[in-house]
């Protein structure tokens, strides 16, 4: 069957290639990707078009295994099943969009009407690319998946965005409260007047929202009419908000008010988010030899960028923490500065902080947090209770999980040693090996800065005996001797085989007879015989 299928490349009869450059032909060429049987590396070698096939492999380390498990949010419905295994092949992820609104009522996500509304958006927004209602599934009221059937329409999407890519909502009016209008919490208020409304807001916000998001601090409108407390506002509708202030002139100040205009038009404004989506990757059973190998295949549900950090983020950290809610001008080193207090290392400012973007480059108002050391993301979850106040904003806090795998790796922690401990751990190979033997070498005229210098340069040349020797379990070369095992054995080599090449009158060794002619006798009177401390002792105790 194997004949039949392969062809005999032992066959030198057979032309190879007939049309193919002498020069392409014998030159190494690597072959294809291929699958993990014994049958897809014969076919990759037999399709490959050079004489000599070149293969590159090895063992992956247990730490470059690792995988961020994606976090799916509970208020983001997945496609149905035909939506992503029969109808598409690539992805678009678009949130941010307007709540829609029918005949004044907000509504639900149950509510199908509702839900071709934002199918009608989401469509609006992305026809020039094809975008019909059936290619987009409605993950929430303000979001939505995109299906594509041709993956480079995907991608002119991506790289394109939508047609518009500010949307705006109906004009939030703001006046005076009406008499109807919630009688009991007018009368909490110093005068009737003193009481202002709020018609058309992003509906299904909370009255503790918009205490923070309606005047936020910090800002010139925040500044003239803010802060306001959660007693201060009530929700009369999913819609329609009353303010209370201290005052009547205030309330009447804020209705003409052109900050508070400003305000409130910003507050009208979606700017459009979208990202790339694709399949989760779900382990469907082992193949190999000794079913050791994963193998993977393409799952139901969809993974959205930024749904997990990115792979060299994740490995490159112990831990990863995401942060959501973000206000915009919060920066790198406010995070820093945030969660510094429970890191032993000062942290790296720039490499330690991820910003999650949109496609367009944008901000989502989420960050992921790297630690190096183990238990520094439980002590900030532990002080803040997941939450907490950073800039403007309250912070939520997740720990990003890890994917469970078939063989459990064991992690440690990179040890944390003080200045005078590395200092010693570098310079005092003494503690290795027995103070007399160093006597007896330096009684022949070695000069103890000779040793140093030697040590030093070999700790530093070689890295078996630097950073392998003195890492982690995974990164050393015997991950069954302990720490700084190698160079401690080194030194005990070396200075041993020192000892025994030290010249002694009664064997002055081949290196000092070669100071002398074949014929010449060897004048050892030069040589001062290493003067043994053990034996000295001895000889003074008897």
């Amino acid at each position: 069957e194997e004949s039949f299928f392969f062809r005999d490349i032992c066959d030198f009869s057979v032309p190879f290639h007939p049309d193919l450059p002498e020069e392409v032909a014998n030159r190494p060429l690597p072959i294809a990707a291929h699958g993990p049987g014994l049958d897809d590396f014969l076919e990759a070698v037999i399709n490959n078009p050079a004489k000599i096939c070149e293969e590159v492999g090895g063992a992956e380390h247990p730490e470059s295994l690792r995988e961020a498990k994606p976090n799916f949010p509970p208020h983001r419905a997945n496609p149905n099943f035909d939506f992503v295994h029969t109808n598409h092949k690539r992805f678009i992820y678009v949130e941010n969009l307007p709540h829609p609104m029918i005949d004044g009522e907000s509504g639900d996500f149950e509510n199908p009407l509702f839900q071709h509304e934002v199918q009608r958006t989401v469509q609006r927004l992305f026809k020039a690319f094809g975008v019909k209602a059936e290619n987009v599934s409605p993950a929430s009221l303000t979001s939505a998946f995109i299906g594509f059937k041709v993956p480079q329409k995907r991608d002119e999407a991506l790289h394109q965005g939508p047609e518009e890519k500010v949307l705006r909502s109906e004009p939030i009016i703001i006046s005076k409260a009406e008499s109807g209008d919630d009688v009991d919490f007018v009368k909490t208020a110093t005068s009737p007047d003193s009481v202002i409304k709020i018609e058309n807001l992003p509906p299904h916000r909370s009255a503790g929202y918009w205490s923070h998001n309606l005047f936020p601090v910090n800002t010139e409108v925040g500044s003239i009419y803010g802060p306001l407390s959660v007693e201060n506002i009530v929700m009369i509708s999913p819609t329609t908000a009353l303010v209370k202030f201290e005052s009547s002139e205030k309330a009447e100040s804020a209705v003409s008010s052109d900050v508070v205009k400003t305000r409130l038009d910003a507050l009208s404004e979606y700017r459009i988010r979208y990202f790339k989506a694709k399949r989760e990757l779900v382990l469907q059973g082992f193949t190999g030899p000794g079913k050791m190998q994963e193998m993977f295949v393409n799952g139901p549900r969809l993974v959205v960028d930024g749904d997990v950090p990115s792979k060299e983020f994740f490995l490159d950290h112990y831990d990863v923490m995401e942060l959501r809610n973000l206000d915009p001008t919060v920066t790198k080193k406010d995070i820093s500065n945030f969660v510094q207090p429970f890191c032993a290392d000062v942290r790296d400012v720039h490499g330690s902080i991820e910003f999650v973007k949109c496609a367009e480059g944008n901000p989502t108002g989420r960050a992921y947090v790297g630690f190096d050391r183990l238990g520094e993301v439980q002590q900030v979850f532990h002080a803040h209770n997941g939450r907490a106040q950073l800039g403007d904003n309250r912070v939520f806090l997740r720990k990003v999980q890890e994917k469970g795998r078939r063989k459990k790796m064991i992690r440690e922690s990179r040890p944390l040693r003080a200045e005078e401990e590395l200092l010693d751990d570098l310079n005092n190979w003494e503690k290795h090996v027995d103070p007399d033997d160093i006597e007896m070498i330096l009684s022949t005229g070695v000069k103890k800065e000779t040793l140093d210098n030697v040590m030093r340069t070999i700790r530093f040349s070689n890295t078996s005996y630097g950073p392998y020797d003195q890492g982690m379990r995974k990164e050393r070369f015997r991950a069954d001797k302990e720490r700084g095992a190698e160079y401690r054995e080194f030194v005990q080599v070396y200075i041993d085989y020192l000892k025994e090449l030290l010249p002694t009158k009664e064997n002055p060794g081949l290196g000092y007879e070669a100071l002398f002619f074949p014929d010449e006798e060897v004048d050892v009177s030069m040589i001062t015989d290493p003067v043994d401390p053990r034996k000295k002792k001895a000889e003074e105790k008897s």
